[in-house]
Parts: structure tokens; C-alpha cells; sequence
């Protein structure tokens, strides 16, 4: 791995951004837990994975109007009747997908989970994740932003989180993890493929994330089912895995502040729209 980047991609012009915040409240579980001390700006720059370099991808953002957006959802319909008809439109009974404007507009959309406990057992989320369900349910999540072509209610992302229970841990941890120092080199070549790909960023989730005792993978890695090759599963990167105790944590450049809502589907609404986008691929 090259081991060299230019100070700047930590200092806010990486991925998911570097910005400093003081109003993060530590989890209830930091004090038991040992945390690695917080590295200094020259031990980062030698830790730093991927020869990737931080710029953002040359795909244009989509039309935002509720009308484009369905229409891209269309084309990108990934889900069968048979599943959506059962698991599927029962998990989207739990969610309200936003369409957002500002720094998000175009790119990702923001979903979010109505009742946290039945959204795990709808999508069988497996020890030792589902055995932290309840140590989790009070720590605030943290906004769960999904690139916005492929995260529709008939799309990709859904789909595939019903379909398969080992996706599910990645959903689990971009909620409930902390943000990396930078992202790992997965998330990172994603985000930079994304114009070739035809996906408008980093996928399915903005923000590479993790929990330090679930091994350090990040919620993107697990989700693609790539957690053997996460940058942070390393020990030798463990100094860049997201830290609850870190001062002051770190701040993604996505935040609800500089994301307003335009339009927010939920239940029905959702279940009507997935339904004409499945009829649609018919």
C-alpha cells in the first residue's frame, strides 16, 4: 500500500471529510473499553492507505424533482414481484427515504428506520450484531445517507439487504459506528469509480464507519461482503478506525444541517412507488 497522501485529504478534502465537531456525545460504552490514543497529523499521513487520490467523481448530480427521481428509480428496478410482495414491502413499511438538497442534492438520499428492533428481525440480523441490539438502542444514530440511484424502494440496496442476512451487518454499522479517520481503500475506489459505474458516489453508504469491536470493518465493506479485505481489519491501521472518545470527534461533510429535506416518502407512499418500479421491469 502506498503509504503518502497530501495533508490536505485530512484536513477536509478526503471522501467523507474532516471537519471537527463538539457536540458528539460519547457512547455509554466508551469508558469500558480500551481506545487507542489519538495519533498525530504526521503519523496519519504514514498510515494512510490506496493510491487513490480524493476528488470528487465526475458523474453529474441527478434532477432532484420527485418525478426525475422515480424515473432513474425505474430504470434502475432490482427487485422481483415475489420478493417485493412479501419481506420487502414489510421492511419498507418501517422506513421514510428523503430526497435532500444542499451538499446531498443529487447524489444521496437519507433513510431513515422507523422501529429499529423489527427492522432486525425482519432482516435476520445475525450475533454478535443482533446480541447488541439493546446497548445500541440509546447512542444517537448517526445520519444514514444512501447514494441516490441505486437506494430507491425498489432498488439495489433494499434488495439486496432482504435477500441477503450478511448485508444486513453493514447497515448495522454505518448507523451505529464512528467515522474512520479517512476512508479505507474499498470506499475509497468505489467513491472514485462511481462516474464509470454509473452510481453518484460512495456505495450504498456515504461515510466509511466502524466499530473497533466488531474487528474495525467499515459498514461499506460489510455490506459488499468484503470484510476480509477492509483496510481496517488490519491491527497496523487501527489508529485510524473511528474513536467515540477521540477530542474532538471527527465531523463527515454530510450532516442534516447542510442537507434539508425536498421531498419525504414513507410507508404507502414507498410500498406504491416500489411497486410501479418492479411493474416498470416487468
Amino acid at each position: 500500500m502506498s503509504s503518502k497522501r497530501s495533508e490536505d485529504s485530512l484536513q477536509g478534502n478526503s471522501v467523507q471529510g474532516t471537519g471537527r465537531r463538539t457536540d458528539q456525545k460519547s457512547s455509554p460504552q466508551s469508558s469500558r473499553r480500551s481506545q487507542p490514543s489519538q495519533p498525530s497529523s504526521d503519523e496519519l499521513l504514514q498510515l494512510v492507505p490506496g493510491p487513490y487520490v480524493s476528488k470528487r467523481p465526475a458523474v453529474s448530480p441527478i434532477d432532484t424533482e420527485l418525478s426525475s427521481v422515480v424515473s432513474i428509480w425505474q430504470e434502475k428496478a432490482h427487485v422481483g414481484r415475489t420478493v417485493f410482495d412479501t419481506t420487502h414491502a414489510r421492511v419498507l413499511d418501517l422506513f421514510r427515504i428523503d430526497i435532500l438538497g444542499g451538499r446531498a442534492e443529487g447524489r444521496y438520499l437519507q433513510w431513515h428506520v422507523n422501529d429499529l428492533p423489527q427492522l432486525w428481525l425482519l432482516l435476520s440480523l445475525q450475533p454478535p450484531y443482533s446480541e447488541s441490539v439493546e446497548a445500541y438502542r440509546t447512542i444517537p444514530n448517526y445520519p444514514l445517507y444512501v447514494e441516490i440511484r441505486n437506494g430507491g424502494p425498489g432498488g439495489e440496496f433494499f434488495s439486496r439487504l432482504v435477500k441477503d442476512k450478511r448485508r444486513v451487518r453493514g447497515l448495522f454499522i454505518q448507523m451505529f459506528g464512528y467515522p474512520n479517520e479517512i476512508p479505507c481503500e474499498n470506499c475509497e475506489r468505489l467513491f472514485m469509480e462511481s462516474d464509470t459505474q454509473k452510481y453518484a458516489g460512495m456505495r450504498p453508504f456515504f461515510g466509511c464507519r466502524s466499530l473497533l469491536q466488531f474487528k474495525g470493518v467499515c459498514g461499506n465493506c460489510f455490506y459488499h461482503i468484503k470484510d476480509s479485505t477492509c483496510t481496517f481489519r488490519e491491527a497496523k491501521y487501527c489508529l485510524l478506525i473511528g474513536n467515540p472518545d477521540r477530542d474532538l470527534p471527527l465531523e463527515e461533510r454530510l450532516q442534516e444541517r447542510w442537507c434539508p429535506a425536498r421531498y419525504s416518502l414513507e410507508g404507502d407512499q414507498l410500498r406504491e412507488i416500489a411497486d410501479s418500479v418492479v411493474g416498470s421491469a416487468d
